[in-house]
């Protein structure tokens, strides 16, 4: 606003009134296009009471989620001209968690057959129910090992005021990639409006009600028990 305010003065001062008006509604229209196709967007961690959720850069204070949840609040409405944005920052986040399990399901798949190669290398006869019993000891640890667990996003639609069509693909497409990704994607603080919306077009044929919370702390609760 103070940018639009310096823009219209000095346009104005170099120029004639009207001048500097046109030139002022120009620019004015121009930013407001900018910041709709490029929000802001922020991950959120957990203030001191336990309820309130801010950008994690911003305050230093903040108690961050586990690794295993993140919480991207969305500043602006959702429509055709942010959607991409909207996405690739969902999708980057997808596609990094994955990089990050894969890394680490090889590494625990090479810590598990060194572990098999160092138990051959000191093999020694056992009768069959302690060959069997062992067997099944080791596949029990070895899946406990290599067991990942799950991950969840919820997105914060508190600032969303608006959808389009193209806003309601991407909630469902989330959603979808979420569950080939093993990511958990919950909603939280969607508009009355926006769930009427919701309704009205059948989108919880696609993507179920319960995975919409009325605020971001209730939907962060559910995602801890998830997790235990």
């Amino acid at each position: 606003m103070q940018m639009v305010w310096m823009v219209s003065c000095f346009a104005t001062v170099m120029n004639d009134v009207m001048t500097g008006l046109m030139i002022s509604l120009a620019f004015t229209l121009i930013s407001v296009v900018l910041r709709e196709q490029w929000p802001k967007m922020y991950w959120l961690a957990q203030a001191t009471d336990q309820e309130t959720y801010k950008p994690k850069e911003r305050y230093s204070s903040l108690k961050s989620f586990d690794d295993n949840v993140k919480v991207l609040r969305f500043e602006s409405a959702l429509h055709f001209a942010n959607v991409t944005s909207f996405l690739d920052t969902v999708n980057e986040l997808m596609h990094s968690e994955d990089d990050e399990h894969s890394e680490l399901s090889s590494i625990k798949q090479v810590t598990t057959e060194s572990m098999d190669q160092s138990n051959g290398s000191e093999y020694k006869q056992l009768p069959l129910k302690e060959i069997s019993s062992s067997v099944d000891d080791e596949t029990t640890e070895r899946s406990v090992k290599v067991e990942i667990a799950n991950r969840i996003l919820i997105v914060d639609c508190g600032a969303v005021s608006y959808i389009d069509t193209m806003g309601l693909d991407a909630f469902k497409e989330i959603y979808s990639e979420g569950l080939k990704h093993g990511v958990d994607v919950y909603f939280a603080d969607v508009s009355e409006s926006i769930i009427d919306i919701l309704e009205n077009v059948e989108f919880f044929v696609t993507v179920p009600k319960t995975v919409f919370f009325p605020t971001v702390h209730q939907a962060a609760v559910f995602a801890n028990k998830t997790l235990e």
